[in-house]
């Protein structure tokens, strides 16, 4: 590296969400620019410190006896400052090295500048972002090459004019974008239905805890609750919105209109009703209007024991817990139908996903050759 190349100053961990965060100083000046403020606990220098050595000792900034932390140097040009997970802790030493003549770059621009496969960039940016266990496991296989195989096997598969396969396989690919574009935004679940029928508690039973206020008097939620947690290892909302009926006063009516609005953006659409009252006509003009919602019957604990009626829905009770892991199962399947397994190429971002279509439609014109510029710029 060049002696008058820039010291670049990179937290490279989310700051405020873990216990630890690492600061990664690169460039000519790192050891000297991190010696400014780190006081060694065994009184050596950094700059005489073996590469991949781990030191302990204090950071101060010349006010107070200092934070204890541990330093790493890497190489004589790489050093790792391990802080406290805290924001303050981590901008702290951040201010410090920058003003120390350190340039701050952000963790994504340095993840760019260190790998030439751009998926590989962008699926270590979507892992820090994933909302559950199984979202990261998805984008770790495309971390480790799964969607670049496929895109690579689709071009080879046009360069040798087998036209009808590489389709086929774009057409895969695409079917995979509708899991890829939720694994770091959730897919939204509305509950919705008239007042009273037990959507707050249903919530509550879906997150496994109070996250919505429960109140027998119609009306209780007058706007938008949501809560995130994750369906079958899919990262989901959770969305408890205000009774819909017609008349009520004015907070009741906007309750009413912006559940309304996030009812147009929702995945899935369960509509509850009360098992105790099945003709219940704002329930069968909701059902008219969001025709592909899932329907529930709710309270199911509350039906008397000599009822004998069946029902075209599924019964639940948010009280008891019945039938809602079965709910849970029909939400799970609604979203992801058929799960990709393990290693398989999924298009994760909007712009691998726009790219892989325009490719589909220049071969489906005639346009090999397009197509595979495109698919290679991916």
């Amino acid at each position: 590296m060049p002696s008058n190349s820039p010291t670049y100053i990179v937290a490279l961990t989310s700051t405020g969400h873990g216990a630890l965060a690492t600061v990664q100083v690169n460039g000519p000046d790192a050891a000297a620019l991190v010696a400014r403020f780190f006081r060694p606990a065994n009184g050596r220098s950094i700059a005489s410190a073996s590469d991949r050595q781990i030191i302990y000792g204090k950071w101060s900034t010349g006010e107070g006896a200092g934070e204890g932390l541990v330093v790493a140097r890497l190489s004589p040009t790489r050093v790792e400052v391990h802080c406290h997970g805290g924001r303050a802790a981590v901008q702290n030493v951040v201010d410090a090295l920058a003003s120390a003549g350190g340039q701050l770059l952000d963790w994504r621009d340095a993840l760019a500048e260190s790998h030439r496969d751009r998926i590989i960039v962008e699926a270590q940016i979507a892992m820090s972002e994933a909302r559950s266990e199984r979202a990261a496991i998805v984008l770790l296989d495309q971390f480790h090459g799964a969607l670049r195989a496929e895109i690579d096997e689709a071009c080879e598969k046009l360069s040798t004019g087998r036209i009808d396969e590489a389709v086929t396989q774009l057409e895969t690919l695409l079917t995979r974008w509708t899991v890829g574009e939720h694994l770091v935004s959730p897919w939204r679940i509305v509950l919705a239905g008239p007042p009273n029928v037990g959507k707050s508690s249903l919530i509550n039973a879906l997150v496994g805890y109070r996250r919505a206020i429960v109140y027998d008097q119609p009306g209780t939620t007058r706007d938008v609750v949501t809560a995130t947690t994750a369906i079958n290892g899919w990262p989901v909302e959770l969305a408890d919105t205000a009774g819909l009926r017609r008349g009520g006063d004015d907070l009741e009516k906007e309750g009413g209109r912006r559940a309304r609005a996030i009812l147009a953006d929702a995945d899935v659409v369960v509509l509850v009703q009360d098992a105790t009252d099945p003709d219940n006509e704002t329930l069968q003009r909701l059902g008219a209007e969001y025709p592909d919602a899932l329907v529930i019957e709710n309270k199911s604990d509350l039906m008397p024991e000599s009822t004998d009626r069946a029902s075209d829905f599924l019964l639940v009770s948010a009280a008891t817990g019945a039938g809602i892991e079965r709910l849970i199962a029909e939400i799970a399947c609604r979203i992801v139908p058929d799960p990709p397994s393990r290693g398989s190429g999924v298009p994760f971002t909007k712009r691998q996903a726009d790219a892989i279509s325009l490719a589909m439609k220049e071969v489906q014109q005639g346009n090999a050759e397009h197509a595979l510029s495109t698919l290679r710029g991916i």
